[in-house]
């Protein structure tokens, strides 16, 4: 990121275009600090700059499902929240889903859609509109972060939810309104490696997919053997 400015001309480079954009945010920063109407560039300044750490990343979470769902679908939110994370120079969000949540997207994909085969899987009282609209907003979501120079990551940090750690483990024995319900240790890896690949084809130019493998993300240590294998060849 570098501006330099001469007598006649004012010079904006990046070594990329997010490197651009950050130049030229900068640019109309200092215009606005001009104290002189007729010379808005009086407090740009020649700079030369390159970033100390390469990667830049804040994450949001899901924890409190009445607080994610109030802005999840709110765009005017996003516009704002990603507008201040291209100013200040992030270069990637992530949503990550399942922690300390009390089941709440653990796993996610039944808030997203219904995988065949899998009849009894699903969120307890959701409806194919929610499940809509859900999808809808978090593509709408991975287009607005790109469209400032933002990578995107999604993480899935509970694979099945069993209380304990967790949260409420009475919630994980009975069907819990706004809970995934019919995950079991049966169908637990047939069941994701469906839902994954869909995942994949429906939620549109993911840059990283993160994953919880250690045991609060609802796996035994017995499962583990078995169950990344299996994602790892999805995501190969």
């Amino acid at each position: 990121t570098a501006a330099w400015k001469g007598k006649d001309v004012l010079l904006v480079s990046g070594g990329d275009d997010r490197g651009l954009m950050y130049a030229l945010l900068d640019v109309a920063d200092r215009i606005g600090w001009a104290k002189d109407a007729k010379r808005p560039l009086s407090e740009v300044r020649d700079a030369d700059e390159a970033p100390a750490v390469a990667e830049r990343a804040l994450s949001k979470y899901t924890m409190h499902r009445r607080c994610f769902e109030s802005y999840f679908h709110d765009e005017a939110y996003w516009t704002r929240y990603l507008d201040m994370l291209a100013r200040n120079r992030f270069n990637t969000l992530a949503l990550l889903f399942g922690y300390e949540n009390g089941g709440y997207f653990a796993p996610p994909y039944p808030y997203f859609f219904n995988v065949e085969g899998f009849d009894g899987v699903g969120v307890v009282g959701i409806t194919a509109a929610e499940q809509k609209r859900n999808l809808e907003s978090l593509n709408k979501l991975i287009r607005m972060t790109h469209a400032r120079g933002l990578n995107f990551t999604l993480g899935i940090w509970d694979h099945i939810y069993r209380g304990g750690v967790q949260g409420p483990t009475a919630d994980a024995k009975k069907r819990t309104k706004g809970l995934v319900w019919g995950v079991t240790a049966r169908n637990l890896v047939p069941y994701t490696k469906a839902a994954l690949t869909q995942l994949l084809k429906k939620v549109h130019n993911l840059d990283a997919i993160q994953f919880r493998m250690h045991g609060e993300s609802g796996l035994s240590r017995k499962e583990m053997a078995e169950f990344w294998p299996d994602i790892y060849k999805i995501m190969l």
